[in-house]
């Protein structure tokens, strides 16, 4: 069995409002794989420290690595190119394109990287079927209900096979039945492609579908 490498290795991560230190010194690592829960309370730096990890926000001192490549002196398109490749976002809400069809908002980033029609139609299939979304392909985003929205959102993420999943909050506009559909089937999917997932939540129920839980408070990380 290949032994698991390190995806990200934050040192002394640091991150200031308006001189308010947000994120207070973190050094952490994980692993390809990893599922994690990040809990604590509204302000805590959850979701700094999520778009930090995604390249949307940039910290101000600290060091980032991402396979070993520091994302903090990245250039910009280096940084997008990841995000378009191997770091892919879940969020509460769930910014579907409503101009396109479920079928064309998942292929949308494989239409980014250029990848052949015949290419992008096959795998745009096979992950409409693993998230039960293949009868509602040519569905808009307004004809359908806050749970497909959802699963939709999911297929999009994980239709470029990336290393890892940042998810903030990505039950928090679904009712508790749905809510735990999405969970389950995250954890499905995450577990059988070895996608690394960091879970951003408010609620014990949902970091627990994650192996390990870290909390947060006041920018502080408690592993």
């Amino acid at each position: 069995m290949t032994e698991a490498r390190i995806i990200y290795q934050l040192e002394d991560l640091k991150k200031f409002y308006d001189q308010r230190e947000v994120l207070s010194g973190i050094t952490i690592s994980f692993l390809e794989g990893a599922n994690i829960g990040l809990i604590g309370p509204n302000g805590a730096g959850k979701s700094t420290l999520l778009h930090c990890l995604g390249g949307v926000d940039k910290a101000d001192s600290g060091s980032i690595l991402f396979h070993g490549e520091n994302m903090m002196c990245m250039p910009a398109h280096e940084i997008a190119e990841l995000r378009r490749a191997q770091i892919a976002s879940i969020f509460q809400f769930f910014y579907l394109l409503p101009t396109l069809t479920v079928e064309e908002n998942i292929a949308f980033p494989l239409q980014l990287q250029s990848m052949p029609g015949r290419q992008r139609k096959e795998r745009v299939a096979t992950i409409l079927n693993q998230v039960g979304m293949e009868q509602r392909k040519d569905a808009f985003p307004n004809q359908l209900s806050g749970g497909e929205q959802q699963r939709a959102a999911i297929a999009r993420a994980l239709i470029t096979r990336p290393k890892v999943i940042l998810a903030d909050e990505p039950t928090g506009n679904l009712d508790s039945q749905n809510g735990r559909r999405i969970l389950d089937l995250m954890r499905e999917l995450l577990c059988s492609q070895n996608i690394a997932l960091l879970l951003v939540t408010h609620s014990e129920e949902a970091a627990a579908i994650c192996n390990t839980t870290w909390k947060m408070q006041d920018g502080n990380l408690i592993t």
